[in-house]
């Protein structure tokens, strides 16, 4: 009991953001370790270890621990000790062990009947889910998480399910969304020093100018945060900034991250990981020279999980060869990135590929469907259909997911399009077959 206590006062200091105190609280749980503990409680220790060296930046000397973390998961039951083998799962940069972690934990807590613990187990499946590109599972998740955590009045974690949303809007380009969602959820995250929720929140602002083009204000926003940062949100955001700086001409501070992002990936096994430290490289590589580490990120690509970073980094790698005056080469990556984001409804994205797509020279104008064919819902409006198939109204769907109802509408109205129906009744009568 008395080191799952201090697990829990490690686990309040990493959603604070305060790495020192948990490193203190690692250091002081260590000293109480005995040779015989039971597998639980061995975990426990493990987990206080590798955390504490990944917090310490020693992601090597922390990859031993996490690992063991990871055996001993197998033969736990209890969901709150399973959530902590899911994080280190997310720190190997094994996602798809990390997501069914989490999953066991979830449907523990329900066998258990330990419904208040829901909602924070929740945000242990959504870290997988942004890694691998699963944005619809994770809005899912996220809306789920937030609903079930205003019912049961924990503002801390309805919080970081906020801004996880804040996330999926800014993957999705829906600026109104996106900025509604952040600023409620660092405005909880600064009334609670939730610096884990206030450092998402701020993200998925920066997130959203990048996809906007404007990758000044994303540098400038994502600079601000890492001053006084959470540690794993800055990692996990570290490719973006590495993208904002590198256009905007600062280098120097994107190679300074790029260094520490490396030290991170190079402990894990994860091809998707080391595909972005590769796109990373070849953006800081000198004109005419990223060629290379482009192609290397590709290969990394197709051997991972997330389609939509290949598509950023075919948009990426596309642009640079316009600028080289390879035109042809530039245009058979902008398609392909082209055709991933209206897939996933990137709107900004979108915009961006097709202007690209117009400087290399191409002049094919965009395709519209075929009659009788529906193109995929985005994440943001397969949650507001099944929202509306359940009986919500309008109004409702606007409260629980904070959004305007004029942007519920505006959903629902390109929802019937794609759908190809007229009426809610349609709607719903699609979704119950």
């Amino acid at each position: 009991l008395g080191v799952r206590a201090l697990v829990r006062a490690a686990d309040a200091s990493y959603r604070a953001g305060d790495n020192r105190a948990f490193i203190a609280i690692a250091r002081h749980a260590a000293a109480l370790r005995r040779p015989d503990e039971s597998a639980p409680t061995e975990l426990m220790f493990e987990y206080l270890a590798g955390m504490a060296a990944t917090f310490s930046g020693s992601h090597e000397e922390a990859a031993g621990p996490l690992r063991r973390v990871v055996e001993l998961a197998g033969s736990v039951r209890d969901p709150s000790v399973l959530v902590w083998a899911c994080v280190a799962s997310m720190l190997l940069g094994e996602d798809a062990i990390a997501h069914r972690l989490s999953a066991r934990a979830v449907e523990s807590a329900r066998v258990r009947g330990v419904a208040s613990a829901i909602p924070q187990l929740l945000e242990y499946m959504i870290y997988p889910d942004y890694w691998t590109g699963r944005y619809a599972s994770l809005a899912e998740t996220a809306a789920r998480g937030l609903r079930l955590a205003q019912e049961t009045g924990q503002l801390n974690t309805a919080a970081q399910h906020l801004a996880w949303l804040a996330i999926t809007a800014a993957v999705e380009g829906d600026q109104e969304t996106c900025r509604v969602r952040a600023d409620a959820a660092i405005d909880l995250a600064d009334a609670h020093d939730l610096g884990l929720a206030g450092a998402i929140g701020n993200w998925a602002l920066a997130y959203l100018d990048l996809a906007a083009g404007r990758p000044a204000d994303a540098a400038q926003r994502l600079r601000a945060e890492r001053r006084n940062s959470h540690v794993v949100i800055r990692v996990m955001a570290t490719p973006h900034l590495i993208e904002a700086c590198a256009r905007t001409g600062d280098r120097e501070r994107a190679a300074a991250a790029l260094r520490v992002l490396e030290r991170w990936v190079g402990s894990t096994r994860s091809p998707d990981l080391r595909a972005l430290v590769a796109r990373c490289r070849a953006l800081l590589a000198p004109a005419g020279e990223g060629d290379e580490l482009f192609l290397e990120a590709l290969e990394l690509h197709g051997q991972g999980l997330c389609e939509f970073e290949t598509a950023r980094t075919r948009l990426l790698y596309g642009s640079a060869l316009r600028r080289e005056r390879r035109p042809g080469a530039a245009r058979n990556h902008l398609h392909a990135a082209l055709e991933t984001f209206e897939r996933y409804g990137a709107r900004l994205w979108t915009d961006q590929a097709r202007t690209e797509l117009r400087a290399s020279g191409d002049t094919t104008r965009p395709t519209a469907a075929a009659p009788g064919t529906a193109a995929p819902l985005t994440a943001q409006q397969l949650q507001i259909a099944r929202m509306v198939a359940g009986g919500a109204t309008n109004k409702e769907i606007a409260e629980q997911l904070f959004l305007s109802r004029r942007t519920v509408e505006h959903h629902l109205r390109n929802i019937f399009s794609r759908l190809g129906v007229r009426s809610r009744v349609e709607l719903t009568r699609l979704f119950i077959s």
